[in-house]
């Protein structure tokens, strides 16, 4: 079985990928290497590369083709496919999306030799330009295949880089992949990336020593909804709070049911629902965890 690796840009997807060769010799087929050597050579950036390969569709069949042709050719190996869409393609493998925090993601990209090719005045704008990339990428491939590359529903493991390192993230990985019986799906993210769709500033302290104290959270999905590679917590609070006290690197959680929670249906419904709170709800969830978040989604802010 082959492994297929997609991501957030900034994910640190590409550095697993070279950790598994490195420790398991799985070679690593990348068609990110590609896609950036094809905007060199058009002397563009990768944001406008993206445009181009828009009109000319030829570039993403040209990578497609390549990644199915060696899956099979090489269905004896397990070869590590570093590429965003890959998943769909590759024959026999085990599809991984690795998610982080928008802001983490800006200052890896500013810190490694792409922020060279990828320049921006500051941290904040490289955060909201990457954002902006990634949906730009992601909607070329809804047109072009009829899927989401953002939806974790089309994924084996997805797993949070904002605070685990590297190294760990590659075991965890490893770990998943031998144990995969082509049926159990894991969704695994930091506590300390979920946010709060709730005013906990009169939490039941009480309430939270138990959860605290009897780990719920081990035994009980957090429910969520994801937009711009933020996390937001539907149901399950006080189970991630406990989870944070506890210094616990991963909850497992669950996407949304539109069909129980209506405001998970749509991107609109979704806003309005984030914007019913403000940073200070933010911060009373921050005091009661005991923790401080990578970043802030701009939503709480607005107003």
């Amino acid at each position: 079985m082959h492994i297929s690796i997609a991501g957030r840009l900034g994910s640190g997807k590409s550095t697993i990928c070279n950790k598994l060769k490195s420790k398991h010799g799985f070679h690593v087929y990348s068609t990110g290497a590609i896609h950036r050597e094809i905007a060199r050579e058009h002397n563009v950036s990768t944001l406008e590369m993206n445009s181009l390969m828009a009109k000319d569709l030829s570039f993403d069949h040209a990578i497609d083709d390549a990644v199915t042709r060696i899956s099979v050719e090489r269905e004896g190996e397990t070869i590590v496919f570093d590429s965003r869409m890959a998943w769909n393609f590759a024959v026999n493998s085990f599809k991984i999306f690795v998610t982080v925090d928008p802001l983490v993601a800006a200052q890896r990209v500013l810190g490694s030799r792409r922020g060279e090719e990828e320049v921006y005045s500051d941290l904040e704008e490289a955060k909201l330009k990457l954002i902006e990339r990634g949906r730009l990428e992601n909607e070329r491939f809804i047109d072009i295949y009829g899927v989401d590359n953002f939806d974790y529903l089309n994924y084996d493991l997805v797993i949070d880089s904002t605070f685990a390192s590297s190294y760990k993230l590659t075991e965890l990985v490893y770990e998943k992949f031998r144990a995969f019986n082509g049926e159990k799906k894991d969704i695994l993210l930091s506590p300390a990336s979920l946010y709060p769709l709730a005013d906990m500033s009169e939490a039941d302290r009480e309430k939270l020593r138990t959860y605290i104290e009897e780990k719920d959270y081990l035994y009980n999905y957090i429910t969520i909804a994801v937009l711009d590679g933020y996390h937001y917590i539907v149901d399950g609070h006080y189970r991630v709070l406990a989870a944070i006290v506890n210094g616990e690197d991963f909850v497992n959680v669950v996407i949304a049911n539109p069909a129980e929670y209506p405001y998970a249906e749509s991107l609109q419904s979704l806003i309005c629902t984030i914007e019913n709170y403000n940073i200070a709800s933010v911060k009373a969830f921050e005091e009661l965890g005991r923790f401080c978040y990578k970043s802030y989604p701009s939503y709480y802010i607005r107003h």
